[in-house]
């Protein structure tokens, strides 16, 4: 049980620390125009079958005379189940806005609208560091009792 316990919060640290580490490599991202090709919400199913949501941009910039056509609000998709959230985000965007863009210098490719830091991979990198302690104390209490 113990190592189950530890073997889920260092996946929780792992995703969190994956998290904020792409957070701040799209601060590198280089600064250019775009604009919106395609705005809606998009919508994917979870493994309890609930509807999650996430706003489903697409844009164009270019780089050097190439076009790119892409589609991330942010560098990594968070989805909710909370639509109106989305909504709200994807009205910013209609279709033919010219848009502020984000791109990866060594691959222009990788574009984004947001760069915004998410607190949730915090809160997962801190989830699982208690989760590791909770570990560590069952393996304690498993091994030599009180």
């Amino acid at each position: 049980m113990p190592a189950f316990v530890g073997l889920f919060g260092i996946v929780l640290v792992a995703v969190g620390l994956y998290g904020v580490y792409q957070c701040l490599r799209v601060l590198s991202f280089v600064k250019t125009r775009g604009v919106v090709v395609s705005s809606c919400v998009g919508k994917e199913r979870d493994d309890g079958d609930e509807a999650m949501y996430y706003p489903n941009i697409r844009f164009r910039h270019d780089v050097d005379g190439k076009t790119y056509d892409t589609g991330r609000y942010e560098i990594a998709r968070i989805t909710s189940s909370d639509k109106k959230a989305h909504v709200r985000i994807v009205r910013q965007y209609p279709i033919g806005r010219r848009i502020t863009v984000w791109y990866d210098p060594t691959n222009p490719s990788t574009a984004v609208i947001s760069r915004a830091f998410r607190l949730s991979f915090i809160a997962l990198i801190l989830g699982g560091v208690a989760v590791l302690g909770l570990a560590l104390l069952l393996h304690r209490e498993a091994n030599f009792g009180s």
